[in-house]
């Protein structure tokens, strides 16, 4: 299915394939949760609407999302991002305390209010895993040179609490 899709023309795995995505494959098992990654194949949309390139609708059938998510959340996992990260109600109030203060919210996209440089986060519950979502947080450049996310020094307790909010939103509707 990645040949008949023909994903490496425009990402990568393991430094081979196209450069036109600026998501490489190789861990996205460890980025993404399956059922995500399922419905995504199934019906891809904007993340980050403030790109022109988009993913193309290949019109997958279920079995082929399916089977592509199972190879994907299996295969390309990086053991380093699969930890626990500690979540609840009180961790992702000082997460969201820790979001307003940095102003995170000039980029991103919440609930349908905020900037357009990065990511709408509005479904990252649903969307991102807590092991990569904290990693990220912690070392941005580490995982994507040259982003535009900044490096705020966080502490991995702050980048722990920032995470359990991020978990926390799982509807893109205002409200």
């Amino acid at each position: 299915l990645v040949g008949r899709y023909r994903c490496l023309s425009c990402h990568r795995i393991r430094g081979w394939g196209g450069d036109l995505s600026t998501v490489p494959l190789d861990r996205i098992g460890s980025q993404l949760q399956r059922g995500y990654l399922q419905s995504y194949l199934e019906n891809p949309g904007a993340v980050r609407v403030s790109l022109e390139e988009r993913m193309p609708h290949f019109h997958m059938t279920p079995a082929e999302a399916r089977a592509m998510a199972d190879y994907f959340s299996n295969v390309f996992v990086d053991d380093g991002l699969e930890t626990p990260v500690a979540t609840g109600s009180e961790r992702a109030r000082q997460g969201r305390q820790l979001f307003e203060r940095l102003g995170c919210r000039g980029c991103h996209i919440v609930a349908g209010q905020g900037g357009y440089v990065g990511p709408d986060l509005s479904e990252s519950g649903r969307r991102l895993k807590p092991g990569w979502t904290a990693a990220w947080l912690l070392k941005p450049a580490k995982w994507k040179p040259g982003t535009l996310q900044p490096d705020y020094g966080l502490t991995p307790e702050e980048a722990e609490a920032l995470t359990a909010y991020l978990m926390s939103l799982t509807t893109a509707k205002p409200g």
